[in-house]
């Protein structure tokens, strides 16, 4: 890829790669050099090498060639080459290296010797690299290209908020070809950064369409709510940079009168989400119903429930009662959640839930309900027909009627009006 070039030559950057020693709780990075020679060409082996460019040497004086090499770059300030090390004990643990710090996206590489892998040695390296480009260098983000199959090194750039941002194929040095995903780590982020990116792309017309859309009059149920003006495809543009924002700032978004504010925070919240493992999950699912008062609108929970409080409550398996409370509840949002939520479910082709709480909600007064309830009833029957048809003759009769027109909108014309007609 064309790489973007710094404005101040890689000679006056206020370091000495040569001399860069890093610590973290469980490791130490240090220069690379020709003392550890044996255990780079030892463990640097063709498994390590499956998912990567340079091929494993086949002899001592290969591994020594790349040692001379990175560091020449590093005399240069071009490339930060570490070894990793087991920090109680100094143990060899593998390569870590910073790359191109003379241009604008410095690229990073790791590799852990197979007897230290599944212990998050990669990831705690990749870490205190990325700490240390943000404290020592000016950069527009960081590369981190892998192998798309390659999923416990996926998860290092997903960890520090990293974006896919192009893929393509690379032959190896050994013939095989790579499928690679470039990741961008952008540099850290913070409210006020996001914010100013929302308001810069204020549309004023379109802001004026947006309030009456969302019924933001006296009375209404979006009262007070305010709009930019910014849809909702350039708001994930921007968030892709503040993926790592913390939960404090998270909570000041959803908090904000401000809707797309609102709506980065539901955005951020559910990509995140999406690659977390599950203790990850529950945090951001328990920080979610913390927060839920500002999980104030339809776009707000349609966006968000399914994922994370219909897929936590999916993976942990933990008891659904919540969804009840909620289809109990006189908060207008947080019964639409209940509903929404299992369209996770419905995917799952699990339907016992969303009937349940469809049932709980036939007889709810707002039409945001009414709509809910037929569209997961419209879901339900793209998965499985009979089902929903059971659950309608039971219920079409009573049923608001704009969540029967909602449940049978895909019915053929002939059958839909039947139900409209109440001749089934």
């Amino acid at each position: 890829m064309k790489r973007l070039k710094k404005s101040v030559a890689p000679s006056k950057l206020e370091i000495n790669c040569a001399e860069v020693l890093l610590e973290t709780k469980n490791l130490l990075l240090v220069p690379i050099s020709f003392a550890f020679t044996e255990e780079i060409f030892r463990e640097f082996t063709p498994e390590i090498t499956r998912f990567m460019s340079p091929r494993s040497p086949k002899k001592p004086e290969e591994t020594k060639q790349f040692i001379q090499s990175s560091l020449e770059k590093m005399k240069k300030n071009q490339d930060l080459q570490m070894v990793v090390l087991k920090k109680a004990t100094k143990e060899f643990l593998g390569c870590a290296g910073l790359h191109h710090l003379d241009t604008c996206s410095p690229e990073l590489g790791i590799w852990i010797k197979k007897s230290a892998h599944g212990q998050g040695f990669g990831r705690e390296a990749i870490s205190a690299l990325k700490k240390w480009a943000d404290n020592n260098l000016e950069y527009e983000y960081l590369l981190y290209p892998v192998d798309q199959d390659n999923l416990p090194s996926r998860r290092i750039p997903e960890s520090l908020g990293g974006i896919i941002a192009r893929k393509y194929n690379q032959k190896s040095q050994s013939g095989k070809t790579l499928h690679l995903l470039e990741y961008r780590i952008y540099p850290p982020k913070n409210l006020a950064d996001l914010r100013k990116e929302l308001k810069e792309k204020k549309d004023v017309q379109k802001a004026k369409v947006l309030q009456k859309f969302f019924k933001t009059g006296k009375g209404k149920y979006a009262e007070g709510d305010e709009f930019l003006g910014v849809p909702l495809g350039e708001i994930r543009q921007v968030v892709k940079k503040y993926f790592a924002l913390p939960f404090t700032d998270l909570k000041k978004l959803l908090e904000s009168k401000i809707h797309e504010e609102r709506m980065a925070a539901v955005v951020i919240l559910t990509e995140r989400f999406k690659k977390a493992d599950l203790a990850g999950k529950k945090e951001i699912y328990d920080f979610y119903l913390e927060n839920i008062d500002g999980i104030n609108s339809w776009d707000l929970v349609d966006s968000s429930a399914p994922e994370i409080v219909g897929g936590y409550l999916w993976e942990s398996k933990e008891p659904r009662q919540i969804l009840y409370d909620f289809a109990g509840s006189d908060n207008l949002w947080k019964r639409r959640v209940s509903i929404i939520a299992t369209y996770y479910f419905i995917r799952k082709k699990d339907f016992s839930d969303t009937l349940r709480i469809a049932e709980i909600l036939l007889e709810d007064k707002h039409d945001l309900i009414h709509k809910a309830v037929g569209w997961m009833l419209r879901e339900i029957g793209k998965q499985d027909l009979g089902v929903e048809e059971r659950f309608l003759k039971r219920h079409y009769k009573k049923m608001p009627r704009t969540a029967l027109r909602y449940a049978i909108e895909k019915f053929p014309q002939e059958r839909r009006l039947n139900y409209l007609k109440g001749k089934i």
